[in-house]
Formats: C-alpha cells, sequence, structure tokens
C-alpha cells in the first residue's frame, strides 16, 4: 500500500499561458524525485486573469492538474490526472489567487513528463456572466522525469540480476582460492 503524504521538496515552473481569454501563471510544488508507482500530493498555486479589462468579478470552481509523458512517437499522452472541484468558488475582482493540493496517482514512468493545467470558471463584465475553460499546452511546465520504481518489472530483473551476480562473484573466488591451494594427501593411520 503507498500512503499519499504532502512533499513540498522542489518548485516547478512558474509558467504562464493564455486561453480562452484567460491569462493563468502556474507553479507546482511536489516531490524532488518522482518514481513509479507514485501516489504523490502537490500542491499547486495558481494566478488567473481574464484578457479582457473591465471586469467587475470573477471566480474560480475547478482545477485539473495532469502529468503528460512524452514520447517521440506518439507525442503527449497522460499517465496521471485530478480534478479538483472547489466546495465554493475562489473569487476576486479583477483576478483569482488560490492554492490546491492536488493528489496524482499513477503507474507509469518516463524521462520525460510534462504538468498541465486546466482552470474552469466564469466572470461578470457588467453585462453578462462568461463561462471559461482555459487549458494550457500538455508541456506547461517540464521536463522532469518518473523513474521506475523498486516495485517495477523493470527493475525487479535488475535486483535479481545483481543478487546472481554476487552469488557468482562469490562463488569465483572461492573456486580460485581453491585452485591455489596445495593439493591435500591422504592421511594415513600413522599420521
Amino acid at each position: 500500500m503507498i500512503l499519499a503524504s504532502p512533499v513540498v521538496a522542489k518548485q516547478y515552473g512558474p509558467a504562464t499561458f493564455t486561453d480562452s481569454g484567460i491569462t493563468v501563471e502556474a507553479t507546482v510544488s511536489g516531490p524532488d524525485m518522482w518514481s513509479a508507482p507514485f501516489d504523490e500530493v502537490v500542491s499547486l498555486s495558481l494566478y488567473v486573469t481574464p484578457a479582457v479589462e473591465d471586469i467587475l468579478s470573477i471566480n474560480v470552481t475547478e482545477v485539473t492538474l495532469s502529468i503528460n509523458r512524452y514520447t517521440a512517437s506518439s507525442g503527449y499522452s497522460p499517465i496521471a490526472a485530478e480534478t479538483v472541484v472547489l466546495g465554493s468558488p475562489a473569487t476576486g475582482t479583477d483576478a483569482v489567487n488560490l492554492t490546491v493540493e492536488v493528489e496524482l496517482e499513477g503507474v507509469s514512468n518516463s524521462p520525460d513528463c510534462y504538468f498541465a493545467i486546466a482552470v474552469r470558471g466564469s466572470y461578470f463584465d457588467g453585462n453578462s456572466t462568461v463561462e471559461f475553460l482555459a487549458s494550457s499546452p500538455d508541456d506547461l511546465i517540464g521536463p522532469f522525469a518518473v523513474a521506475p520504481g523498486l516495485s517495477s518489472p523493470v527493475s525487479q530483473v535488475g535486483m535479481v540480476v545483481t543478487v546472481i551476480f554476487g552469488v557468482l562473484v562469490v562463488l569465483g573466488v572461492y573456486g580460485v582460492k581453491k585452485a591455489k591451494s596445495p593439493p591435500s594427501r591422504p592421511r594415513g593411520l600413522l599420521d
């Protein structure tokens, strides 16, 4: 069983993106080293502003954080994602500054991983309420590596090979010592 625990050893970002008329600045605080399988609680800090002027209020209702791995053959694919629906919207008059804790669980590893973010909410411009869903590029923050963990098949095979190699070295040393020692002569009754 893997236990989730908040870790704030490394800061990823900040990075900024604009989508659907919304500008988002994001920073992720999480573990310094990632290894699969993982179950990590990270802290996501956001500063959200509409790209339009003269708004009266803005609120954020939902935040999604994902980890995407990149491979040359298939591009970006998610290995972990979590959506946090805020119990009460984070609000502001012209911007929203918020921090949420996000639990990310995954079993895949990759040397090239990136954070991506989506923010849902609305703003009021004095006449109407405009809803938005602002999504970042797949490679907003990164790269960082998710290493294979001790429970991965690759690591288990590596451990078995290491043990076998160690046993062979010990047997080899014993064999060399035995070969270099003078032959023993059989003992007789008078010895």
